[in-house]
Formats: C-alpha cells, sequence, structure tokens
C-alpha cells in the first residue's frame, strides 16, 4: 500500500516571514496535502495567503478568532481525518523548516508503523536525553513536580516508566499514524494555550498505548525560538514569567497546575511543590517589582483546579 503523508501547520498574527519559508519548502515536496490553519488572523493576510498558495494540494481553513495552538491543531487533525483518515499526519508549527530532504527520508520510516514518530529539533535536546537515558518523562519532570521542579525528586524520585522512547512531547514535528485520525484523538480545546501539546501526547502514550518513537536524523529547524526556552530569565531567584504579559502567564501556570494534579501519585508532595515554587516565583517578582505578575500567578492556579474537558 503507498504510504501518503501530508503536513498540518498552524499559523496565527502576521506571521509571513516564517509561514512563506515554511509552505515552501513543504510544496517542493512528496506530501499528499498541506492543510494550513489561520488562527484569528486579519482578513487581508488570510487573502494574501489564499492568493499565494492555490495549487490543489493546499487546503486553507480560517478561523475568524484565535482558538489558541490546543483549538487550532484540535481543529487541523479533525479536519485531516475527515478528508483521509488513511494518511500520516505531520505537524508543524509556522516557524519550522524541514531540510530539503525530509519527505524522501521519512516516508521509509513509516512501512507499517502504527507509532508516533517524533522528528527532534536541535534545541530540544532533553528529549534526546530522556530517550537515551531510559526516562521518557524527563522533559515532563516527575510526577508530583510543578513547573518542572520538584524538591523531593533527590530522595523520592517519582520517575515514570514506559517503553516509549518520550512520554510527552511538542506538536511540532510529530507524525500521527492513521489510527489516532480513524480513532479522532484530538488536542484538548480547553487548554487554549501552554501545556496543550504535552496533554496530548501524554494522553496518547498513557490512555491510548501509543509509543513515541524519537527520530534524530532528521531536520527541522526553528526560525524563531519558543517562549519558554528564553534564557534571559532563568538565574537565581528568576523565572521565565518575569517579563512575560498575563496571558502567557495565566495559560502557562494554570495548565501546567491541571496537568500535573492529574499526573501526579501523591497529592500532599505535589502540593507541597506548589507552594514552595510559588513563593520562590513570588519572591522573585517581588524583587523586581513585578507585582501585577503575582495577582496573575495565583489567579491562575486557582483556575487551574478545574479545566473542561473538550477533547
Amino acid at each position: 500500500m503507498t504510504i501518503k503523508i501530508s503536513v498540518a501547520t498552524l499559523t496565527y498574527g502576521e506571521r509571513k516571514q516564517f509561514l512563506y519559508q515554511t509552505v515552501d519548502q513543504l510544496l517542493t515536496q512528496n506530501f499528499e496535502q498541506i492543510y494550513i490553519y489561520c488562527n484569528g488572523i486579519s482578513l487581508p493576510y488570510f487573502r494574501k495567503i489564499t492568493k499565494k498558495y492555490h495549487q490543489d494540494n493546499v487546503k486553507i481553513l480560517y478561523s475568524k478568532i484565535n482558538r489558541g495552538s490546543a483549538g487550532g491543531y484540535h481543529e487541523l487533525v479533525k479536519y485531516a481525518s475527515t478528508q483521509d483518515p488513511m494518511q500520516y499526519l505531520l505537524l508543524l508549527d509556522d516557524d519550522n523548516l524541514i531540510s530539503t530532504d525530509f519527505s524522501d527520508k521519512v516516508i521509509p520510516l513509516l512501512e507499517g508503523c502504527d507509532s508516533i514518530i517524533f522528528i527532534n529539533r536541535a534545541n530540544r535536546r532533553v528529549l534526546v536525553e530522556a530517550r537515551d537515558s531510559k526516562r521518557p518523562c524527563l522533559e515532563l519532570g516527575t510526577k508530583n513536580s510543578f513547573l518542572g521542579r520538584d524538591i523531593f525528586k533527590q530522595f523520592l524520585p517519582s520517575y515514570e516508566q514506559s517503553d516509549s522512547d518520550l512520554i510527552a512531547a511538542p506538536y511540532s514535528g510529530l507524525i500521527l499514524p492513521p489510527t489516532v485520525l480513524q480513532k479522532r484523538i484530538l488536542p484538548n480545546k480547553a487548554y487554549f494555550l501552554y501545556a496543550d501539546d504535552h496533554e496530548y501526547t501524554y494522553r496518547l502514550v498513557t490512555a491510548h498505548n501509543y509509543k513515541i518513537s524519537l527520530i534524530t536524523d532528521l531536520a527541522i529547524t526553528d526560525l524563531e525560538d519558543s517562549f519558554h526556552l528564553d534564557k534571559r530569565n532563568q538565574g537565581f531567584l528568576s523565572n521565565r514569567y518575569i517579563e512575560a504579559e498575563k496571558l502567557r502567564v495565566f495559560y502557562s501556570v494554570r495548565n501546567q497546575f491541571f496537568f500535573g494534579l492529574n499526573r501526579c501519585d501523591n497529592k500532599w508532595l505535589f502540593t507541597i511543590n506548589v507552594t514552595l515554587v510559588s513563593a520562590y516565583i513570588t519572591l522573585g517578582f517581588i524583587l523586581r517589582g513585578k507585582f501585577k505578575q503575582i495577582g496573575w500567578f495565583f489567579s491562575a492556579i486557582k483556575n487551574g483546579f478545574n479545566i473542561e474537558g473538550n477533547s
């Protein structure tokens, strides 16, 4: 049977400097369909995209409102499953550039494969370490950690074990097998933004028994660094939220709290970690006069006790 692989990419804002490079490269290679989800962009920009990409194998979807990464990828995976549930589906952000020989090298890897494949990017070294050290949850941290921190990990390690290379991964670089499309296993829209990729892939592994195979000899290049990889606020009493806007603080903390609350194996240890990590982060805010961030942070935790499932 001929292997069919399509690509789904999510774009938002005025990001043609990234999107055009990404899609132009995709069009030079052997993909069945290229799905572009325009997530809350302006109509003039949407018209520019549709005018530029009028090829038969390019399908452009539009949302008047920004549905976040969770809603956007939810709609992309759902749409692809209605078009052809027998295809493999590569997920890419709009600023991810594949190598010139990508499709030729990836198609042989898919022969008879019902695992999820994750193509690593160079700045995601922790994922390679997770595979090589046989700790597939390394990027998530221990089961009782909060925002990646666990004061008990030295003497009460709670790393999840799995025969999967990874227990969670980002969206971009994921290749979903046809069975995921056939079963309509979708990202949870209620997460909106941040940690939704980890929740989705973690659910695929732990609830649906998929394995994630990490591939490092294919190249995907980030044209822009992700927010959580910013190294500027990672010193003592510093954190990624000090210079972050309200939306980033709220959804990142809310989602990671909810995800951690439902993933932990000891709620007392998780609660202690939440308390101490929150105190540490609050002190960092105070020392830098970031008092608004304190309110945003604790509002996020309060709202993180219950996120309605919508997957």
